[in-house]
């Protein structure tokens, strides 16, 4: 059978009664002239019809809809009624004045209402984001058809697999065995469907019409089959104990620790993911916390490729957060239970320093513990008396004095930026450089810095929610600081546009994008002539009882400083992680300019250049192949890279190998920032005026400060973590915020008109 795309009741009329793995309800249809012509005798026949049920659903079935011209998705009105003759005119008369023209081709489809549903949804043979080979099915399990579709479901699952996967999901592989079959009466053209599972376990489809629109992939069928295969295979290695390591079970996470997904996106480009690994996470991340007391993992690289898509190496992680003086045992049996409370909760992902992996010591220590199972009595003692020394000496020890070490570093790099635009030595050499430079004056104390950061924030966080602190001195201690975010939008109207960007004109949307360009590569871009943003000035204090309680919580636990001394070194730390930020992405993004302008002297684009890898870039310094010759290498092989990262589609967090086949994505707990309610229309960043609009963006760093002076309603990120850099700018700034939403949150929210945020009680609804 040869399946022709017409309208909606010509395709499940001619499926009706012949599929194997469904089944299509009984249908009635009638053209739109002969409702005008006879509506009288079509409302009789649907009165006296036997095939239809007491509730009936009365849909559209418009030419320009569900056809291989244009899916006409939502356009057209359909609509559940009583079977009444009343009930009957009124609701045809209205799907069909939605058609908003007469044509003789449109028609009406008449069904039995399913009542009493299992679950429903929207299934794929293609991956709407990137047009690869997976079946991709979005359902909810309540008896409601609609929720998908509408986008008002706020329990949708969203389920992926590789297109010839083997896994076995029950129902699941039934919807999939559906598609097989659909794919077989269509020539294995894209489509997608509408399904429900009945009360009777019945597999119904409801409607099916080819996929437009869609992304176009260059990787056929059998070369992505390859392509997961070698992934499944690398993922078995990384997975595998690892004698180096503590941990027998090995994970993977785009989003724990140095969060690449956040940082360079889930598909970087060679440039970005290249530049971030040499820059920070091959062995900075690694040697910064050794210098301050945890153990010692600088021979292991944090990040892990697994056909471009970057993936922290979790076991990696929890290794090198934990403290340095602890025995191998402890070690085993503590990194172990970190892991296994991970596995079991997936959408703490983004949170595993904070919920997951204790690394200092907090007023919640005993808590957090309790969570973590497999761990002795004498195991916590252990880990408990680890993580307080390390905390003393953070406050007040030896850390103290090599933090200050690394804000003199940070000046270091300020000197050495200065002196490099005098700088006479070739591109290559001077590139090279500014890299090793930065490495070692700026991206190794900002990471110092950032997990003394993290320190302060995870004391303070448990003050909070021990109630020495409350929830009001905890958002003003937030609002009153004032790092680079704050100063950026004060200087905005103060200063000349000139004397601006030679303070901020280094930032950029994608800190390692070369792609995007600075601030001062295209001012009118980000900068508009009137600031719409005015930071309400905020003081703090701690209340006396509040102060009384955080002092004597510090002495109960032995760190030996006073409330506003712990205070002080948490807004200090906060501080400087962001200046350290500030001041490091200037090397960046001056090396960015620079591969940029030997790349056009020799004939490479920007896009181009944003496939070479930097390792290339340098070695050109010591072989005779030439750069320009190096670079079209390393172009080409990026290209083709990418070309297979696009194609691919994997979990955020891998457990198993078998989730590299096929995976639900997990539910997230997003990050609320603020406890404002924020309403409006939603808006990508380059939407136009964003005054009040709700921004969605998949990711952000510091170079988005620019939306905050747009006098936005709140900003949503599908990756990121409470403690990232947008939620600090946000919780500064006072802006609400949902930081780290998820794939699936992300994807129903920004694809909504209109929403509505309560950060105070954590909730959004779709308005439209």
């Amino acid at each position: 059978m040869k399946l022709e795309f017409k309208t909606k009741s010509d395709t499940l009329e001619l499926l009706h009664g012949k599929l194997k793995t469904g089944i299509v309800l009984p249908i009635f249809s009638f053209t739109v002239t002969d409702w005008l012509d006879n509506y009288e005798g079509i409302v009789c026949e649907i009165m006296a019809s036997g095939m239809l049920t007491a509730d009936i659903i009365i849909r559209s079935s418009c030419g320009l809809e569900d056809c291989s011209n244009g899916s006409g998705a939502g356009l057209f009105h359909s609509a559940k009624c009583v079977r009444s003759e009343k009930t009957v005119k009124s609701t045809v008369s209205a799907v069909i004045e939605s058609y908003g023209r007469i044509d003789p081709s449109d028609k009406v489809l008449v069904q039995p209402f399913l009542k009493n549903t299992k679950m429903s949804g929207v299934a794929f043979n293609r991956d709407p984001r990137t047009g690869s080979h997976y079946d991709v099915i979005n359902y909810t399990l309540c008896d409601d058809t609609s929720l998908v579709t509408s986008g008002r479901g706020s329990n949708i699952h969203t389920y992926i697999s590789a297109g010839n996967s083997d896994v076995n999901h029950g129902f699941l592989t039934r919807i999939i065995s559906l598609l097989r079959e659909l794919e077989s009466f269509c020539d294995t053209q894209a489509i997608d469907i509408e399904f429900a599972v009945s009360s009777n376990d019945e597999l119904v489809l409801l409607q099916v019409r080819p996929f437009i629109a869609l992304p176009v992939t260059e990787i056929d069928a059998d070369s992505h089959q390859n392509l997961v295969r070698q992934i499944r295979n690398a993922t078995s290695e990384f997975l595998a104990p690892d004698s180096r390591l503590s941990g027998q079970q090995g994970m993977l996470g785009i989003m724990p620790d140095w969060n690449p997904a956040e940082i360079v996106g889930v598909r970087p480009r060679k440039l970005a993911l290249s530049l971030y690994r040499f820059l920070i996470t091959d062995s900075v991340w690694a040697t910064e916390r050794r210098k301050y007391g945890y153990r010692d993992t600088r021979y292991i690289p944090l990040i892990v490729s697994l056909h471009g898509i970057p993936y922290v190496d979790v076991r990696a992680s929890f290794n090198s957060l934990v403290p340095a003086e602890l025995s191998q045992e402890v070690s085993e049996r503590f990194v172990s239970s970190c892991l296994k409370r991970l596995e079991e909760n997936p959408h703490l992902h983004d949170k595993v320093e904070f919920e997951v992996i204790p690394t200092c010591f907090t007023f919640n220590i005993d808590k957090k513990l309790d969570k973590l199972k497999g761990l002795s009595a004498d195991d916590r003692v252990f880990v408990k008396s680890a993580l307080l020394s390390l905390t003393q000496s953070y406050l007040y020890g030896s850390g103290r004095k090599r933090i200050a070490a690394d804000h003199t570093k940070l000046n270091k790099l300020i000197n050495l930026q200065k002196e490099s635009e005098l700088s006479s030595v070739s591109d290559i050499a001077r590139i090279y450089q500014m890299l090793a430079e930065c490495k070692k004056y700026g991206t190794a104390p900002f990471a110092a810095l950032a997990r003394s950061a993290f320190i302060g924030m995870d004391i303070l966080r448990s003050a909070v929610s021990e109630k020495i602190i409350s929830e009001e001195t905890y958002t003003n201690f937030m609002a009153s600081i004032r790092a680079p975010a704050s100063r950026l939008l004060e200087d905005l109207p103060r200063l000349e546009r000139d004397e601006f960007l030679k303070i901020y004109g280094h930032l950029r949307p994608g800190t390692y994008d070369i792609r995007v360009p600075s601030y001062a590569q295209d001012p009118e871009r980000y900068l508009t002539s009137e600031l719409r943003f005015a930071k309400r000035r905020t003081g703090w204090h701690l209340e006396p009882d509040e102060e009384r309680a955080l002092e004597a919580a510090l002495e109960k636990v032995g760190l030996n400083l006073s409330a506003y001394a712990l205070m002080e070194f948490i807004q200090q730390s906060i501080v400087a992680r962001e200046e350290a930020k500030f001041i490091f992405s200037r090397s960046v993004s001056k090396v960015l300019d620079l591969i940029k302008e030997m790349g056009s002297k020799l004939g490479f684009d920007t896009d181009a250049l944003s496939h070479a890898d930097i390792f290339d870039i340098i070695e050109s310094r010591t072989n005779s192949s030439g750069l320009k010759n190096t670079l079209e290498h390393s172009v080409s092989r990026g290209k083709e890279s990418y070309r297979e990262t696009h194609a691919l589609t994997l979990p955020p967090l891998i457990t198993d190998i078998e989730e590299v086949t096929a995976f639900h994505l997990p539910a997230a707990r997003p990050n609320f920032i603020t406890r404002k309610i924020a309403e409006g229309a939603v808006k990508q960043s380059d939407q136009g005026d964003l005054k009040g609009a709700i921004v969605v963006i998949p990711n952000a760093d510091p170079g988005f400060d620019w939306l905050f002076g747009q006098d936005i309603g709140a900003l949503i990120t599908a990756y990121g973590g409470s403690n990232s850099h947008m939620a600090i700018r946000a919780a500064e700034l006072e802006v609400p915020a949902i930081i780290g939403a998820g794939e699936a949150l992300f994807n129903t929210w920004s694809s909504a008109r209109k929403l509505r945020l309560d950060c105070s009680v954590e909730r959004v609804e779709v308005i439209e």
